[in-house]
């Protein structure tokens, strides 16, 4: 057996990504997503439509995220 050092990166994964599997899959021609909180999106007819869904879940939490931070701090009392 020869010593190989190099890495193999499967399909669909990007590589320097800290993923160990792609967001992407599909099923039966349907393109989905996954996220943390453990549900899945879609389905999409296409991967680029799945890509562009997912920018747009990422922006609408990160909205949710920035405007109940700003709820919490404007509820804060100090003394």
């Amino acid at each position: 057996m020869g010593n190989n050092n190099s890495i193999n990166i499967r399909n669909n994964e990007i590589q320097g990504s800290s993923n160990c599997f792609s967001r992407f899959y599909s099923v039966a021609n349907e393109w989905y997503f996954s996220v943390r909180e453990g549900e899945d999106k879609g389905p999409y007819t296409s991967r680029l439509a799945a890509e562009s869904n997912l920018k747009r879940y990422l922006l609408n939490k990160e909205h949710f995220e920035l405007n109940k931070m700003q709820i919490i701090i404007s509820n804060l009392k100090f003394i």
